[in-house]
This record gives structure tokens, C-alpha cells and sequence, in this order.
């Protein structure tokens, strides 16, 4: 759901389809056993990274999250650009549709699995309003409800046969899919705010309720009262049916923060538990204390989106700030929630609602632009989290402040062929042809390397105000270590002691595996040393500025 709720802010629920769009017409797609499709994984390792070989359903910690926007992603079916409210395509207009759909989609499933993306995370595909002001719901969260539910899709964007085309070809492939679900909110005028009235929320009535934030309307829109049990019930219906009509995995929940949490706990997680192995995710756009995002958890959230570790992100590397913000943030983060849970918060440098990550470190030259993305990027896969792409991340995309939704552009043509793609391109960070090399090498690390997706977290340096400005840090999972080190110093150095002997931070299993002399190979190859040895208890590392390593352990023949 859009931050900034302006003229085209995000709004909820799902469009309609040429030919009625409706679900019942369709026959249920089959049940799928634990919620999953890559029932046996095989990663195979490289660069001397261990291998990773799981039978059954790997954990959702192994995931790698894309967002894609189908309006603004792929046109795969240009025959359905004016179905629906025809006046609400129009491609030189940042707030209406430019004819990107669910066919685009599945047309660029082999990019994505090429990036290395293991799950696609979409945007609503519901009915949307017509136009308001000078916008429409391209966005897919001005949701057009009705009572009773139909759930038709938005014409623009398919069939729900397109769906079932997609999630083949995703499940095919061994991926993923979590689809974006509203129940916070109809669109503005949606047929259901004529129908049932007196279903939504009032100001200055909802004041009395209780937090403004979670009781009164969000720019506007239509806020439904989810403590009333019929409106809890038909809010929590209509997800039912699309997880009951599709083979989804995973769920994003839109604007979490302004529903009562009890609706949650008594409604809606009851309501879906048939699907036990489905993700969740929580939008909890805030990015203050851990505080804030730990009820969701506790109401039955596998996750919720870790924006007070982007906004650390963003002052830290995008900014040029102290690392001391990362490592602080990734403390208090498992303190708060304990590392099992930190391993599912599903992290971000950027996504539709807020700025693009490199956007916030204003002006640049286009090579430091490039060496702060670059430490972003490799800090986003290395860290304790599911790590989130937004479409056009993996090439560096900018924007302008998200009121404008400048920060949603349509991908590039040039982006589906690695021979078109740019070595420098206006509205771009350093070089869009690197960014996704170094995206997909990232993506492929962690794939093969259980330290990464499953692995304990230490601390072996930081800031601390006046030192070096390098965060280094020990993840380890059974026999997989690695140690990162980011540099987001303006210049060299010096050597640094990371201490491994006599550190009690670090497991006695993982000290003895880094024994004296132990070498360790730098598998990123982004400017850091090549080489490290553990020597004196510790290891010595010079890292230069701006840059970022990831080492593993040397395996003795």
C-alpha cells in the first residue's frame, strides 16, 4: 500500500476479467502438500562455497523475494490494455495503466530465475475503480469490492486462467508465489461502500475507537470496521477464496499496521489455518523500534517487513553513514525477536512505497552512486533475513520522491537481454549491467550457502564511533561459515584484528574450524583482498573503501 497516499495512492482488491473474470466458472486448482513446490532442491555449490542439499520444502529463510507490479513490468498481452475502464490506459501517465499484466509475468520467469529469485511476490490482481482525479488503480490496491464477493480480477491485468498459467509455470521451475491481499480497505467509491455503508469506519467517529492510525481512513479511502463480526467475516472471505481458487504459497499483507490486530488473531489466521504452510507477511511501514513489528509476529505472521533495518540501511550505505546503524539495528532486531524469527523478517532496500534506495543518497557522481549500491546490495543477501527485490533493483533503478510515483516506472527494454543491457544508463546507479551481475552472483552465493539462510549471526567488528568505518560479521550454520566484511570507509584502512580464539560471542565449533592458519577466499571478488589468514587468534583483513568481501573457509585437500 502506497506510503504517501496521494491522488494515486495504493487502494485495495482485485479486478475483472473479459469475460466476467469470476472464479466460479473455473474448477479449483488441486491442494498442494505443504504449500511449496520445490519438493527437492539440489543447490550446487561454486567458488568453494558449501553445498546446500535439502530434501522437502526448504525453508521460506532459503527464499529470495522479487516484487514486480504487473502494469509495470512486462506486456504480455496487449489485447486486454483497454479492457475494463478504457480510458485508464494511457502509458504517458505515471498514475494510469501502461499494459503490463500477468502474461508479462510468466513471459520473464526465466530472468527471474536467471537473477537467481526463487519466489515472485505481485501486486493485487483485483477489480479496480474507475478514474480518480487524473489516476486509476494500476497499483491494484483500489479495489472495487462487492457484496457479495465476485471476485473478478482487473481486466487489464488478465483471466484468472492467466493466473493458473503462471503459478504452473512458476511451481514447474521450483518457485514461489505470495500474492498481495487488502483487508483494510475498499476503493474509493467501490460498489461495496454503496451496498453496506455502514460497514466502514468515519471520522471523526473513528477517533473514539481507539488509535486513530488503526481506526480512521488512510487518505480517504473506504476503512472498513473489521470489529464488526460481518465485516471481519466478508474482509476475511475474500482472501479465503483466492487461496481456496489458487495454488498461492505466500500472502504480503497490505497496510497491516491499520487493521485492529484482533481481527487478526480472531478472524483471520483461524480462518486460513487450512493453509498451514502458508507465508505471511506483514506491511508494517515504520521504521522505529522492533516493537512496533513484533505483535504482528505474535498474532501469527511468519514475517513482517524489516523497514527499520532498510532505513539503517539507506543512512548507513546509500548516505555514507556509520555502520554502527547496521549493526545496531541487526542487534536489536534479534534481541527483540530471537534469531529464528530475524531469519524470516523479510528484508529491503526499497519497494512500490517508499523511495528508491539509491534516490535517498542524493547527488552523486555515478561511480560512488555504483560503490554505495553495490555495499547495499551485498549487505540486503548477507544479513539474517529473507532478502526483497523491487523490480529494477537488480539494475539500479531511481526515481523521484514516491508522491510522484516516479519510483514506479516501467522496467526497461533493455532489461530482459544481457547483451542490451547498459554499462551506464540515465535513471540508473552505477552500471545497470554490473548491478544485475553482482545481483545474481549474490543471489547464487547465498543459494549455495547454508551460513547464509539458516546461519547464526557475530558481530567480529564495527565502528564504535571513532574506528574504522567496516562492519564485519561471522554467519555460520553446521560446517558453512562465512565471514563478510563492508567497507563503507572513503579509503583505505589498515589492518584490522577480527578476533576468532578466546571470542566467547562465537561458537567454540565455529573457533576451532577457524584455527590457526586457516585461509579463507574471498568468493565475491569486488575489490576486497582475495586472501585472509587466521593468524595470532584473529584475522587480519585491510579492507579499501567502499567495498565488500565475503569469505569462506579454504577446504584442505
Amino acid at each position: 500500500m502506497c506510503a504517501l497516499l496521494t491522488a494515486v495512492a495504493c487502494g485495495s482488491r482485485l479486478p475483472a476479467t473479459p469475460d466476467g473474470g469470476s472464479f466460479a466458472p473455473l474448477p479449483p486448482a488441486a491442494p498442494r502438500e505443504g504449500g511449496s513446490s520445490d519438493a527437492a532442491v539440489v543447490r550446487d555449490a561454486s567458488d568453494g562455497v558449501d553445498s546446500a542439499t535439502t530434501a522437502g520444502p526448504l525453508p521460506w529463510s532459503h527464499q529470495a523475494i522479487y516484487l514486480a507490479m504487473p502494469d509495470r513490468f512486462f506486456n504480455g498481452d496487449a489485447t486486454n490494455d483497454r479492457l475494463g475502464v478504457a480510458e485508464c490506459f494511457d502509458p504517458s501517465n505515471a498514475r494510469r495503466f501502461h499494459g503490463g499484466d500477468v502474461r508479462g509475468l510468466t513471459a520473464k520467469l526465466s530472468y527471474l530465475n536467471d537473477l537467481g529469485i526463487t519466489t515472485l511476490w505481485s501486486t493485487p490482481f483485483y477489480k479496480q475503480i474507475g478514474v480518480r482525479g487524473d489516476a486509476c488503480g494500476y497499483h491494484g490496491y483500489w479495489a472495487d469490492f462487492a457484496f457479495p464477493d465476485d471476485t473478478t480480477m482487473e481486466p487489464k491485468l488478465g483471466t484468472p486462467s492467466d493466473v493458473d498459467a503462471l503459478l504452473a509455470d512458476l511451481h514447474g521451475r521450483g518457485m514461489r508465489f505470495v500474492l498481495d491481499v487488502v483487508v483494510n480497505h475498499a476503493g474509493y467509491g467501490a460498489r461495496v461502500v454503496g451496498q453496506k455503508p455502514g460497514w466502514f469506519h468515519t471520522y471523526p467517529a473513528c477517533q473514539s475507537l481507539g488509535d486513530p492510525e488503526v481506526y480512521c481512513p488512510l487518505g480517504a479511502l473506504p476503512d472498513f470496521a473489521q470489529e464488526m463480526p460481518e465485516v471481519a467475516a466478508y474482509v476475511t472471505g475474500v482472501t479465503s477464496a483466492w487461496l481456496t481458487r489458487f495454488a498461492i504459497d505466500g500472502i504480503r499483507m497490505d497496510t497491516a499496521k491499520h487493521v485492529p490486530l484482533d481481527y487478526y488473531r480472531t478472524s483471520f489466521f483461524p480462518a486460513i489455518a487450512t493453509h498451514a504452510a502458508l507465508f505471511s507477511v506483514a506491511e508494517v511501514l515504520d521504521e522505529g523500534a522492533y516493537s512496533k513489528q513484533k505483535p504482528f509476529l505474535d498474532v501469527g505472521f511468519t514475517s513482517t517487513f524489516n523497514f527499520p533495518l532498510r532505513r539503517a540501511l539507506v543512512d548507513c550505505f546509500a548516505k555514507g553513514g556509520s555502520v554502527d546503524l547496521v549493526a545496531n539495528r541487526v542487534r536489536d532486531e534479534i534481541d527483540a525477536f530471537g534469531l529464528e524469527n530475524a531469519l524470516n523478517e523479510t528484508n529491503l532496500l526499497d519497494n512500490h512505497d517508499v523511495n528508491r534506495f539509491m534516490t535517498e543518497a542524493g547527488a552523486l557522481s555515478n561511480t560512488e552512486l555504483g560503490a554505495r549500491y553495490a555495499l547495499g546490495l551485498t549487505a540486503l543477501v548477507t544479513l539474517p533475513g529473507i532478502p526483497q527485490l523491487y523490480a529494477g533493483d537488480e539494475l539500479g533503478a531511481l526515481g523521484a520522491a514516491n508522491g510522484t510515483d516516479d519510483h514506479r516506472r516501467d522496467m526497461p527494454s533493455w532489461a530482459w537481454d544481457a547483451a542490451m543491457r547498459p554499462a551506464t544508463a540515465a535513471g540508473f546507479a552505477g552500471s545497470p549491467r554490473a548491478n544485475f551481475d553482482l545481483t545474481r552472483k549474490l543471489l547464487s552465493l547465498r543459494a549455495a550457502t547454508p551460513a547464509l539462510t539458516e546461519g547464526s549471526y557475530a558481530e567480529l567488528w564495527r565502528a564504535n564511533g571513532a574506528n574504522a568505518n567496516v562492519l564485519a560479521f561471522l554467519r555460520a550454520r553446521g560446517d558453512s561459515r562465512v565471514i563478510v566484511v563492508l567497507s563503507n570507509a572513503s579509503a583505505p584502512t589498515g589492518v584490522i584484528q577480527l578476533p576468532i580464539r578466546g571470542y566467547t560471542k562465537i561458537p567454540q565449533a565455529d573457533r576451532d574450524a577457524l584455527g590457526e592458519g586457516t585461509l579463507l577466499d574471498d568468493v565475491l571478488g569486488s575489490g576486497g583482498e582475495a586472501l585472509l589468514t587466521v593468524k595470532n587468534g584473529a584475522v587480519q583483513v585491510s579492507p579499501t573503501g567502499k567495498t565488500a568481501a565475503i569469505y569462506v573457509p579454504r577446504k584442505m585437500k
